[in-house]
């Protein structure tokens, strides 16, 4: 854990300013735990990650889970990384589409936060290509993911002030203020009350902080055409889905600097549970495709 980090980190819910004990080297964290005053531990740490997830809550399931999952679809663990990453910059130039979008968050610079970062590392690898040294803290439910990608940076020594942390997003271990700019690569989309974790983005940045996103909702031509039921019962967990993003967000008290729908496109059956289910009912998903830069107010 850079130090630039160690200080941000507080009890989820209760804010309440939390310490590391245990084993230090160079300066970051190893082997510990995240402790209030009175001792009681929040987080374990291990090998500089800070793990804010039971076991039992973590959302790829256990060890034995992931590792059935990855054999499912035919992927060995220890090579996902290295092909997600090199996959993530393969054609990475001036000329892909992404790039201006990325440099205005490196160009913003300060502490970052990648939200949901999963096995392809949303917009991690690309921000960190185009600077090394940034101070970034990747975040995802899955405590797996985070090992994996501490172990690549580990291993090839490419990153010097990457930081890893296991949390969920709608309370987020940090102190308030304290971030410059956080990022979204599809991460919200990903994340259920996803409004929640829009104010606690809201909350974790300074005044001036940005917003980043490159987010996906369901269009509502198709949405609304599964029975209500079907409808109720996702809406329960995913509220915002096939309203967009420009109402939650203004709602929550950012400014939006920019606000673009990309596209539109069906999705596959096996490509989401929104998928499988609108299948079964003979309904073609689709996902609005939206690319956003908001700010909170000075």
């Amino acid at each position: 854990m850079h130090p630039s980090f160690q200080k941000l980190f507080v009890a989820p819910g209760k804010h309440i300013p939390l310490r590391y004990v245990g084993t230090m080297i160079e300066g970051r964290w190893l082997n510990g735990r995240l402790e209030d005053e009175s001792g009681f531990p929040f987080a374990r740490v291990q090998n500089g990650i800070p793990f804010f997830v039971r076991r039992e809550d973590d959302g790829w399931g256990t060890d034995e889970q992931v590792e059935a999952l990855l054999t499912e679809h035919g992927v060995k663990r220890e090579t996902l990384i290295p092909q997600n990453w090199q996959a993530r910059l393969r054609n990475w130039d001036p000329s892909n589409k992404q790039y201006e979008w990325v440099q205005r968050i490196v160009e913003h610079g300060g502490l970052i936060l990648e939200i949901a970062c999963g096995p392809g590392g949303g917009f991690m690898p690309l921000i960190l290509d185009l600077d090394p040294k940034a101070k970034l803290l990747a975040n995802d439910i899955g405590g797996w993911i985070l090992v994996e990608w501490k172990n690549f940076n580990d291993k090839n020594g490419l990153w010097t002030n990457a930081s890893f942390a296991q949390f969920d997003v709608t309370k987020c271990p940090l102190r308030s203020e304290c971030l410059d700019c956080v990022d979204s690569a599809g991460g919200l989309s990903n994340i259920e009350k996803s409004h929640l974790a829009l104010a606690e983005i809201y909350r974790l940045l300074k005044p001036g902080g940005r917003l980043f996103m490159v987010d996906a909702d369901a269009d509502p031509s198709s949405f609304e055409r599964l029975p209500s039921a079907e409808q109720d019962a996702w809406l329960e967990r995913f509220p915002q889905h096939g309203k967009g993003y420009e109402e939650e967000l203004l709602k929550t008290g950012f400014e939006i600097l920019e606000m673009k729908q990309t596209g539109k496109k069906p999705l596959k059956p096996h490509e989401s549970i929104l998928a499988e289910i609108a299948t079964k009912h003979g309904i073609t998903m689709y996902l609005r495709e939206y690319r956003i830069e908001a700010r909170k107010p000075a």
